[in-house]
């Protein structure tokens, strides 16, 4: 959540609430030119820009200006947070809030919202949460009706009441678009879809967002972040792929590389994984030796994970896949907390050695309707193995699990 926080004052800003109604018209023109070059500097995501714009006119503004140096700190106080730098974004928020009457109830809770986010990001998150319950407290009082939506959504989002902020995010975008950036409500409104469960309702606001020719490079990053995980939700291979090579177009740091690693893989498309995977993708380096089938690699790669449950099933897997079942019950008689996926590789491991456990009724879960399939393989019941094996390619599979486990199923099919 914490980035789309940031992004907040873009559009906040362009509500027009607090002060920005109360001193219209009451200062010179110039002035006024300026204000509104930083307001397209700051939709246009140029954040230092306009923040460096309204430094420097206050520090030629006469103590006669007010107005002006009123306008100017409110701006700076939501782009000083946009670029994280709280110490500035807290002095900027107190002498703003000395004395708050001047700010107007909307102005005032936008203030509170931003200093309790510098004071969180200072260490100070005592003063944080009194800070948060005064500006929360202004919500209902606030007579714009358009900031009043967004104070309550942002304040639902951040209680991660997603279902309830999603129904704020889209009254505001039907009935008050002139009011708002709606690029940058877009991406948040698809942000709470994906965290409310409905990545259809993300995948449509992210594209609507991608529309926009103008958006900010910021926002472009945050739309394809959401996008690739509404695809990995909805299991669209493709378009999960897409939206990782335009994260590598925007940036080539480990996180989008990590992206288009993971997409690259997932679409079968392996040696490309390979040249794009970081380092220390240990998790990603052990799947990509398995589907290469390079057991002695994916083995001596596990043994550096961290230890744990998770560790222990995955070293157990990689002992099946070599049909060493002897190590693989070792490894999974360690484990005592009983699971289903325990159970299942257990006598996928016992089939090895020659004993036969069927397994319980495995659902969909592709893990468990892989142990499933190989223990009855093992034990020569052929068309339980096939039925099983295809119900498993029914699942939602990426390209490459769906390559993999085809083959096993040829493989069966080929044996007499």
């Amino acid at each position: 959540m914490k980035v789309f926080e940031l992004l907040l004052p873009v559009a906040l800003g362009m509500l027009g609430g607090g002060i920005g109604l109360a001193l219209a018209g009451r200062m010179r023109r110039s002035r006024q030119l300026v204000l509104l070059e930083a307001d397209v500097l700051q939709a246009q995501g140029a954040l230092r820009a306009a923040a460096s714009l309204l430094e420097r006119s206050l520090k030629t503004a006469l103590p006669s200006e007010g107005a002006f140096i009123s306008e100017a700190n409110y701006r700076l106080c939501g782009l000083y947070v946009s670029l994280e730098q709280w110490r500035l974004g807290e002095q900027v928020c107190r002498a703003l809030l000395t004395p708050p009457a001047t700010l107007g109830q909307s102005g005032q809770h936008d203030v509170l919202r931003h200093l309790a986010r510098c004071l969180e990001n200072l260490g100070e998150e005592t003063e944080a949460l009194t800070v948060r319950a005064q500006a929360d407290m202004l919500i209902e009082q606030i007579p714009d009706t358009a900031y009043r939506l967004f104070a309550r959504q942002e304040r639902l989002v951040r209680e991660r009441k997603y279902p309830e902020a999603l129904a704020l995010q889209e009254e505001l975008l039907t009935s008050y678009p002139e009011r708002i950036a709606v690029p940058t409500l877009l991406c948040f409104t698809a942000f709470t879809a994906q965290h409310a469960q409905y990545p259809r309702d993300a995948r449509h606001y992210i594209e609507q967002a991608l529309a926009y020719t103008s958006l900010p490079l910021p926002l472009q990053w945050q739309a394809h972040r959401v996008g690739f995980h509404a695809a990995e939700s909805l299991h669209d291979w493709p378009e999960l792929l897409r939206h990782a090579r335009q994260l590598q177009k925007l940036s080539d740091q480990p996180l989008a590389r990590r992206y288009l690693a993971t997409a690259l893989l997932l679409n079968n498309q392996l040696d490309e994984a390979e040249a794009f995977l970081p380092a220390e993708e240990l998790g990603l380096r052990i799947t990509l030796a398995r589907l290469r089938r390079d057991l002695a690699a994916a083995r001596l790669l596990a043994t550096q994970a961290a230890p744990g449950t998770q560790t222990t099933l995955l070293q157990a897997a990689i002992e099946l896949e070599a049909q060493n079942g002897a190590a693989a019950l070792a490894l999974l008689d360690t484990l005592l907390e009983p699971s289903p996926l325990r159970t299942a590789r257990r006598a996928w491991a016992l089939a090895l050695l020659g004993t036969t456990e069927i397994p319980p009724e495995p659902g969909d879960d592709p893990e468990h309707l892989e142990a499933c399939a190989q223990v009855h393989w093992l034990a020569g019941n052929r068309e339980a193995a096939f039925a099983l094996q295809e119900r498993l390619l029914k699942q939602p599979l990426a390209p490459a699990f769906y390559t993999y486990h085809e083959a096993v199923l040829k493989q069966w099919k080929a044996t007499p």
